[in-house]
């Protein structure tokens, strides 16, 4: 605080709007000048200073804080022994949605602030403190279901607003209503069990509204999800079915009318009107080589114009094993299918420094290779370490590494005494710790 003195009756005071806490006029005015009070210290410059008693910021002047009545009406009211001390004596109006609960809720949006805020003014004499509780009621408000208009007491109206009945709003799912009591929180998504049909329509689920995808009323065996199964519905052609995995979208148009397919296979050679009439109709091929790219994306297709995919590429190539020592001729195909590994160990240390790599066909085995991937390093080595620890009692137990151990990390709970007993070390100590120089005469003989 900035006063200890006793606020008289007829002293002039200013009292916060915030706490309602009362000081000296004179004691504000001479804090408020004080660089201790500045409410923003990264500016020293800033006119707003802080109240002593809760510290909320105030931006009126030092020069023109005045002496007024608690309800700020009536500039240096009289000392009147028939009023309270300070108060103009009138009644003060002050609005009661400002000081209500309703201007502390968080979160709460400006729409519904307004609604809840209360309309009256306080009715009391000019006074001291925070203004007491609307006793008043509140305009008609209807509830969250909309069934019941209510009208509260403006002390109850951030209270939560319910006529008990049954809600009964539509869910998202858009197909059924909510069944709680009528409440103001989201009603949210939909418990209820659905029987729902996949979009080819071979399989039913029971599944909960709410976790389909598809809102508004449903047809029957309308579908809703995939079942990853081929769709097998009969084409527009009426010859062919729907190979296409599952799907909400209408079956393609037949692949194989003659509107679409109008070059031979391999796409050489430009297909007439009267080569085929339907797509039960087979396409032609022509003696033309295929040459169309093969699946290694290096060779072409050498034969003749074919139906279906090309053959696997047979020409032969080389295949490196993963150190790159050695090789071997294979067909292009079984290069990709296949990871050829030779015999020949590594030999190269490993990361500790002793033992040697005995892995066949290391990929680390390459000079200056580096290890990628998430996969286990292959130099890493996980032999134990099993050395002799200074302490003599016991061993490493990391893995195997470079460099010197680490201290024994057990701990000794016994006492540590000399050869003829006269001094000790008490527990706990290292693992390790010597035994204490004794400065007395050995008794031992």
């Amino acid at each position: 605080m900035i006063c200890y003195d006793m606020v008289g009756r007829s002293a002039p005071v200013w009292s916060c709007a915030s706490c309602f806490s009362i000081f000296h006029l004179t004691c504000t005015r001479k804090w408020a000048r004080s660089p201790a009070s500045v409410s923003d210290a990264s500016d020293p410059a800033a006119v707003s200073w802080r109240c002593p008693g809760c510290q909320s910021a105030h931006d009126v002047p030092a020069r023109d804080i005045a002496y007024t009545c608690f309800c700020g009406r009536r500039r240096d009211p009289p000392n009147d022994l028939f009023l309270t001390p300070h108060s103009c004596g009138q009644r003060c109006s002050k609005p009661l949605g400002k000081t209500g609960p309703a201007a502390a809720t968080k979160g709460a949006s400006p729409d519904d602030d307004a609604v809840t805020r209360c309309p009256h003014v306080c009715v009391l004499q000019c006074h001291p403190g925070p203004c007491l509780p609307c006793k008043g009621f509140s305009p008609e408000r209807p509830c969250p279901c909309g069934k019941q208009s209510i009208m509260r007491r403006c002390a109850d109206r951030t209270m939560p607003l319910t006529c008990g009945q049954q809600c009964e709003r539509l869910l998202p799912c858009g197909r059924h209503r909510c069944e709680k009591v009528c409440h103001t929180r989201p009603c949210g998504d939909c418990q209820v069990n659905f029987s729902a049909h996949c979009f080819c329509d071979q399989k039913t689920e029971t599944m909960l509204c709410g976790e389909i995808a598809v809102k508004g009323k449903l047809l029957e065996k309308e579908g809703v999800f995939s079942c990853s199964a081929v769709c097998g519905h009969d084409l527009a052609c009426g010859n062919h079915a729907c190979q296409v995995v599952c799907h909400a979208w209408p079956c393609r148009e037949c692949e194989l009318v003659p509107e679409k397919v109008i070059t031979c296979h391999c796409g050489k050679t430009r297909l007439q009107e009267k080569n085929r009439a339907s797509c039960l109709d087979p396409i032609p091929t022509r003696d033309k080589v295929c040459d169309k790219k093969l699946p290694c994306g290096v060779h072409r297709c050498k034969i003749t114009c074919h139906e279906g995919k090309c053959p696997p590429c047979l020409v032969r190539v080389e295949q490196r094993c993963r150190c790159g020592s050695s090789g071997q001729m294979v067909e292009c195909y079984m290069a990709s299918m296949e990871e050829f590994r030779c015999n020949k160990p590594c030999g190269r240390k490993k990361n500790c420094g002793r033992h040697r790599c005995s892995d066949c066909c290391c990929p680390l085995s390459k000079p200056f290779s580096q290890h990628e991937g998430d996969n286990m390093d292959p130099h890493f080595c996980q032999i134990p370490c099993g050395k002799m620890l200074r302490c003599g009692q016991h061993g490493c137990q990391h893995l195997c590494h470079s460099g010197h151990c680490d201290p024994c990390r057990e701990t000794i709970f016994q006492d540590l005494t000399c050869a003829c007993g006269r001094t000790s070390i008490p527990p706990p100590q290292p693992c390790g710790t010597p035994t204490p120089s004794c400065p007395h005469k050995c008794m031992v003989s």
